[in-house]
């Protein structure tokens, strides 16, 4: 029996990284151009986010919370200059698209699959870590073998060598993307030449996947329970297409539950969260904390990731590792916390994350050279103390005899 959806949406997240020298010229690029319109947070529309997040991130990530649209007003009017110069004190700034109408597309010639492009984001870390954002749907089905293929094929698209109308006969639908350019040119207009992104194990040519899907309860619920649709949350989770055979030792995959009807699984792919409409939460309340919440956890966590990884190949080179060792230290000050939520579920994501990425791992070893390195210049430091100090004992050596001498005569 084929297997239903209810409501479903991917996001598809393309990471990228920017040289630091160059993190000022892009920002201004990106406020000076009319595609892309700063993102601001409402105090009250956007109320979830700030109530979820502890302060400290609040502070971080979603600073303008306390911009007023007199305070706002101001802002545009100031040269781009000025406003980068506002915007330089924050750790993250996004970006959202203007989409003047939903993009759609369509794959497959005959009995294709429809899907729009909801919303295109940027979100740029101060570090130079930055993740290109685009949440797609698809229409007019209600089976979950399209979603896997879509994602599939969405996924898996080379960005360097394919243009999205190439591949696997994807066609456009609408006059929509005569206003912009087809999405692999967004792409490399927007990140430009991606010189840092294979340094920090960034795959240029995949999307991260971060997708969710509410099952028809007909298909999970009391009386049909995980088992009978596993192995499609196993092709969901490894981005496999629907026809794909599966042979994973199941009782070895670690989830996250948070009620009888809800998985979340998180690996280097992505994360994907997968639930019954047998729990009206699971269609009304989850779909927002996923692509809201639980997004920007995953973003935080993500430029944790490539910004350890950054650290790494800094200290790597040998070049300059005192300025090195001060980004680590602000780092594990600043961003190496324990938690961003209070709120329980987010606690065991925001950990899930942390474990499934291998952050523990990547700090260690950071700090592994971090203490080596900081043991060498605290000896050559101790070294040039103790020149300094034989040079002013043979300088006052030298005073004394030539006063003892001065003295005698």
């Amino acid at each position: 029996m084929e297997l239903k959806i209810n409501y479903q949406y991917t996001y598809f997240i393309y990471p990228f990284a920017i040289k630091q020298q160059k993190y000022k010229q892009y920002i201004i690029n990106m406020l000076k151009n009319t595609n892309y319109n700063l993102k601001f947070f409402d105090s009250f529309k956007d109320i979830d986010l700030y109530n979820y997040f502890i302060p400290s991130i609040r502070e971080s990530i979603f600073y303008n919370f306390t911009f007023s649209k007199e305070k706002i007003s101001a802002f545009y009017k100031m040269s781009k200059n000025n406003q980068y110069h506002i915007l330089s004190e924050k750790n993250c700034i996004m970006f959202e698209y203007n989409l003047k109408e939903e993009l759609q597309g369509k794959i497959e010639e005959k009995d294709g699959i429809f899907f729009k492009i909801l919303k295109i984001e940027l979100v740029c870390f101060k570090n130079g870590i930055c993740f290109l954002l685009l949440k797609t749907h698809i229409e007019e089905t209600d089976k979950f073998s399209d979603l896997l293929n879509f994602n599939y094929k969405f996924g898996n698209i080379n960005l360097e060598s394919k243009s999205l109308t190439k591949l696997d006969n994807i066609k456009i639908q609408t006059n929509a993307f005569s206003n912009i350019k087809k999405i692999s040119e967004i792409i490399t207009q927007i990140t430009g030449k991606k010189v840092n992104s294979k340094e920090l194990d960034i795959d240029e040519n995949l999307f991260l996947t971060y997708s969710y899907a509410c099952i028809d309860s007909n298909y999970w619920n009391k009386d049909c329970n995980f088992e009978n649709i596993k192995n499609e949350f196993i092709k969901m989770s490894n981005i496999l297409p629907s026809n794909a055979s599966v042979n994973v030792d199941y009782d070895k995959l670690t989830m996250i539950t948070n009620s009888s009807y809800m998985k979340l699984r998180i690996n280097n792919k992505g994360s994907f969260l997968i639930c019954s409409s047998t729990d009206v939460n699971n269609y009304t309340q989850i779909p927002n904390y996923y692509e809201r919440q639980y997004l920007y956890t995953y973003l935080i966590i993500l430029q944790q990731r490539y910004y350890l990884k950054k650290l790494s190949r800094e200290f790597n080179s040998g070049k300059n590792n005192s300025e090195t060792i001060k980004k680590f230290i602000k780092f594990t000050k600043q961003e190496w916390i324990n938690e961003v939520t209070t709120e329980g579920l987010g606690q065991k994501i925001y950990a899930r994350y942390k474990e499934k990425l291998n952050l523990q791992e990547l700090y260690q070893e950071v700090k592994s050279k971090y203490d080596t390195f900081y043991k060498e210049i605290k000896i050559e430091k101790k070294i040039r103390q103790n020149k300094i100090l034989i040079i002013l004992m043979v300088i006052a050596l030298i005073f004394g005899i030539a006063n003892l001498c001065s003295m005698q005569f």
